[in-house]
């Protein structure tokens, strides 16, 4: 699978823990190339380890070997900071409850999270970033042909 590495983000550190879950995200922008850029900046804080871009480009940000700033205030079965133990995936996508994510979109991130499963066999389920923050966000719950049980749950 082909992934474009050369928009990197500043916003991680060493992580000490394998991953264990995968945490979906939508990235609220409204271009992939804003989207990139903010995540770049020095000013967001905020990173992903991948965005899926709407021709199903992928672009990884951060190496998934350290901790990239996705979920925030998080936790996941009793243990809190996601981050610590998770890979960040986001669809770029405005999460507006009017933008669908594109057929490539579909494809690439199901190519994704195959070739993540496969690289890190301790990842064991794929959540939502909803999921984890709930109460919080709602991401990618908004996405109109987002249907969680293609993507959630057991690898």
């Amino acid at each position: 699978m082909a992934i474009n590495r050369e928009h990197r983000s500043p916003h991680h550190k060493a992580r000490t823990q394998k991953p264990t879950i995968i945490v979906l995200h939508a990235s609220a922008g409204k271009s992939d190339a804003g989207d990139l850029s903010w995540i770049v900046s020095p000013k967001s804080g905020v990173s992903y380890h991948y965005l899926v871009g709407r021709d199903g480009e992928v672009y990884e940000l951060v190496s998934p070997d350290r901790i990239a700033y996705h979920a925030g205030v998080s936790e996941w079965k009793g243990v809190k900071h996601c981050n610590a133990y998770s890979i960040g995936v986001a669809w770029a996508n405005r999460h507006d409850r009017v933008e669908p994510l594109t057929a490539a979109q579909l494809t690439a991130m199901r190519d994704l999270l195959n070739h993540l499963c496969e690289r890190y066999p301790s990842i064991g389920e794929i959540v939502t970033h909803a999921q984890v923050a709930p109460g919080r966000k709602r991401d990618p719950l908004d996405i109109p042909n987002y249907f969680g049980p293609d993507w959630e749950g057991g690898v």
